[in-house]
């Protein structure tokens, strides 16, 4: 019995402690409104940039403030359109055939996941915006 309380003190132990640096690595960067921007969509705009580009970012602070800015700027503008209801003409048209042509058929980038398909759709939509 006591075997397997030492069990089973050792796996929560372990679990806790990757949940604390989950939360730890997730940490605010901006607000607007009611919504929260993290590092991690930070890092996902990286990627995308990175894929868009063909390149490699390299994470120093000047780049980093700059991704930053601009991604400030064009989440301005994407939470402009959605207050407003603007409605662009073939949207979603315009960012399929943009991910068919800069990502899609890029030999570079075959095995992207859905949540990686996610975050750069959403990353196309806010800049074609």
């Amino acid at each position: 019995m006591i075997y397997l309380i030492k069990i089973f003190f050792t796996c929560f132990l372990i679990s806790s402690s990757v949940k604390a640096d989950q939360i730890e690595n997730n940490k605010i960067i901006f607000k607007l409104g009611d919504k929260v921007f993290t590092n991690l969509d930070i890092e996902r705009r990286i990627q995308y940039i990175e894929i868009i580009n063909k390149t490699k970012i390299t994470k120093d602070k000047n780049n980093v403030n700059e991704i930053i800015s601009d991604y400030v700027s064009s989440i301005i503008f994407y939470e402009y359109y959605l207050f407003n209801e603007i409605e662009f003409q073939n949207l979603q048209k315009d960012i399929t055939k943009f991910y068919e042509n800069n990502i899609e058929n890029n030999q570079i980038y075959t095995n992207i996941n859905e949540e990686n398909y996610n975050s750069i759709n959403n990353n196309i939509k806010i800049d074609l915006i």
